[in-house]
């Protein structure tokens, strides 16, 4: 963008003036990031961080820019430094053990990135981001159980979330248990109307099975519902067809 100098100008004048301001240096960071300047960007952040060690949002961006660089080794030692300097925070350790295991699962360190996500999710267990990237990992390697047991926690901790009922369905109908899809796609529903996936799938395993003529206006409305809240989805226009 055009206004990137600018900005930049802007923010440089401000940690400029104010040195110790960790807002207005990841801001620059941004920029910097935007502009493919990463070792300001890198420079920058570090700057902050060492004013607040606990600025997730500042080390995250950190993490990203060296696995955007490809620089995976150098990232999984980011987040083990800087584990050391939070250790009385397990929120932040969560947060920092969820991108170590990513990055391990990005390196294919697959049996050490799962248990990372683990160790993650028992750190803080109201954390939901381990719990989906553990379930997703354990799905691609045909693990369903394992990944059900895994939303199954999820939901004991956070019964408001409507994206695990979503994504357990969908792991039900893959095992052809599909009253259980049923339940747990109307659950997500239940909990977030807004649930495209769920009335999606929901309209697409009740007109695929129809017990009754009526199943089936019950299948229309749920597609119906589905294509009001995302006309451009392609998997919505396939069911709704």
């Amino acid at each position: 963008s055009n206004k990137l100098p600018e900005a930049r100008l802007i923010f440089e004048t401000l940690t400029r003036e104010n040195p110790e301001n960790p807002a207005a240096l990841f801001r620059l960071g941004l920029v910097n990031k935007t502009e493919k300047q990463f070792d300001a960007a890198m420079d920058n952040w570090q700057k902050a961080l060492a004013i607040n060690p606990n600025l997730m949002d500042v080390f995250s961006n950190m993490v990203s820019v060296l696995a955007l660089q490809k620089k995976y080794d150098q990232a999984v030692d980011l987040c083990d430094s800087h584990a050391d300097k939070t250790i009385d925070s397990p929120i932040i350790q969560s947060v920092i053990l969820n991108l170590k295991g990513n990055l391990l699962l990005e390196m294919e360190n697959t049996d050490q990135g799962k248990s990372t996500l683990e160790q993650a999710i028992d750190k803080n267990p109201e954390y939901l981001t381990p719990y989906f990237s553990l379930a997703r990992t354990l799905t691609r390697e045909g693990e369903f159980d394992k990944a059900i047991t895994v939303y199954k926690n999820l939901i004991e901790k956070r019964p408001d979330q409507a994206s695990p009922h979503a994504l357990l369905g969908n792991l039900y109908e893959r095992k052809n248990q599909l009253e259980l899809a049923e339940k747990h796609y109307k659950r997500a529903l239940a909990i977030s109307p807004e649930s495209v996936t769920a009335a999606n799938n929901l309209a697409f395993l009740i007109s695929e099975y129809p017990e009754s003529p009526t199943d089936l206006e019950q299948a229309k409305e749920y597609a119906e519902r589905a294509f009001k809240l995302n006309p451009e989805n392609p998997l919505v226009l396939d069911t709704l067809g």
